[in-house]
Parts: structure tokens; sequence; C-alpha cells
């Protein structure tokens, strides 16, 4: 049980500390398990889902799901390409096309002036559904189709990797990337997990979000720890602050070895909320809402 840690990390930040024991008669809860999913659903983690929503609805004033963190990725790799990158930038590539791509794109667009997005994917329907839904936002980008991730990284300034393989895979070798270029490492997000030839760390500037959490999820994972201290350059608090300089030159290439962090996520969230209660704006939400028809999900926005 993980309750113990919990506590003391509460006790140490002072935080407001809830916890709830799943008793044995969590079966009782299965009627409302049925009245909320509304179809068939195989996963245990519903119960212990269902008591943590219903304890949240007593003590959460904001919560952040997995879609909403896929924006703030996408915000955190342009805060990097905006400080990393060559201004002049106007080609970029993405190599995965998932979930993440779109944010991507259209994140990107608002800190360089992208003119083409060149891109890749294993599988064509997700390369087909980001072409549609590029279009739809930004009729004006030149979109193309690569082959390959070689094809559609080359002539690129900015490349961002983002794929699923929970493996070290290479999917972007070190001779295709030319000097100048700036990459946003995103899917290297958990140990064993990593998306660049090994070489490119070492002929890269590298900066991370919280080195002791990126040097055991991100690409520098693979690196010993006296080559994670000579080679990471900065943190990226440190770029934003000026503490440190972000592009030295042109040919330089970069690196943003992003893994995630929970305090920006926290931080996103508190802006969010002072922003909604200054400008009145959003609504609250039910976690377990009153539904009588689990399938008219609608009706809650009436």
């Amino acid at each position: 049980s993980e309750l113990k840690y919990a506590r003391m990390v509460a006790k140490k930040w002072q935080t407001d500390h809830h916890e709830e024991i799943v008793e044995p008669d969590a079966l009782s809860i299965l009627p409302q398990l049925v009245k909320h999913y509304g179809e068939p659903f195989g996963d245990s983690s519903a119960i212990p889902t269902w008591y943590v929503s219903r304890l949240a609805r007593e003590h959460i004033t904001m919560a952040l799901t997995g879609d909403a963190a896929t924006n703030w990725t996408a915000a955190t790799a342009a805060l990097s390409t905006d400080l990393l990158s060559r201004k002049n930038s106007s080609t970029l590539a993405l190599i995965g096309t998932g979930a993440q791509s779109e944010f991507q794109a259209l994140a990107h667009c608002l800190v360089r002036d992208i003119k083409t997005v060149k891109y890749f994917d294993i599988d064509p329907r997700a390369m087909e559904k980001f072409n549609r839904n590029i279009k739809m936002r930004n009729p004006g980008i030149n979109l193309i189709p690569g082959a390959n991730a070689k094809e559609a990284v080359e002539g690129a300034d900015i490349i961002i990797v983002c794929t699923a393989e929970k493996a070290h895979v290479d999917v972007i070798m070190s001779n295709w990337v030319k000097p100048g270029v700036h990459i946003n490492g995103l899917g290297g997000d958990c140990p064993g997990k990593t998306e660049l030839e090994l070489p490119i760390l070492y002929k890269s500037k590298i900066v991370v979000e919280y080195l002791p959490q990126t040097q055991i999820e991100g690409e520098i994972q693979r690196l010993s720890g006296d080559e994670k201290m000579n080679l990471v350059y900065a943190e990226l608090w440190e770029l934003i602050t000026n503490k440190k300089v972000s592009r030295a030159s042109d040919e330089e290439i970069t690196l943003f070895d992003s893994v995630g962090f929970a305090l920006e996520d926290f931080s996103v969230l508190r802006l969010v909320y002072d922003l909604a209660l200054k400008y009145n704006i959003g609504h609250e939400l039910d976690l377990l809402p009153d539904l009588s028809d689990p399938k008219n999900l609608i009706s809650l926005l009436a």
C-alpha cells in the first residue's frame, strides 16, 4: 500500500489530505457503477475510481483529465521550441500522429511561422485523421505526408517525436538530424521507453523539465550518471528566467527531453481556476452526476 507514503507527502507539504479505505462490501456499489457506465466494463479499476470520484466531489476544486494533459504537453513543447529553435524555423516534422499530434502542430504555429508540416505514422488511418483535422483548423498550412520517418524529417527545422512503442526504439536516426535542428522528444516518458538513436544525445544541447525525473523516464535514461551531468545543459525554467542562454548559434542542435511533470499540470490548473473566477467563465461539473440515462450525456449540458 502507498497510503503511508501519501501521508508522508501530505505532512511534508502540508496539503489537505483525505483518505477512504475500500471495505469488503465494495460490491454493494455495483448498481451505481452500472448506472454510470451504461455499458459492459470488465475492469476492476472501476471500483476504486468510483470511490475516488465520490471522495473528490466533496473536496476537490478542479480535476485534470488525461485528455486535458495533452494540451499542456503541447504548450510545454511549444514553449521549448520558442526558446530553443531558430527564429526563422518554418518546417515542422511530426513523427507519430496520434492524440497529441494536432495539438502539437497548432501550438507550434503560435510560436513560429510554420508554413509546412511533414508527418508520418505507421498507422495510415492516424495520418488521414491528422491531415483532416489540421486542414479543418489551419487550411493555409502545406501538409506533406511522409512514406517513412526519414522522409518526413528531411529538411525539417523542428522535429517532434511522439510515438507509443514502449521499448528502446530508434525512431529517429542520428544521421538524419542536421545542424540547426530543434527536437522535441515527447514519447520517451517512462523507464524502458525511448525514441532517439543514442548518438543524437551526444551531439545535442539537452534541456529537461526536472532532472531527477527525466533521468529515470526520459531519453537520457540510457546515459551513465556522469554523462547525464555533463550532457544535460539546463532545466526549462533556467531558460525561461534567462539564467542560461537558450540557443547559442544557428548551427546548434537542441533537444527538449520532455517526460511530463506534475508541477506543470498543477500550475496550469491554478492559473485556469484563477482566470475562471476572475472572468466568470466555465461552470461546475459533478464527478458523479445524477444521470438517469448514461447514454444521454449531452443532457448534462442543458
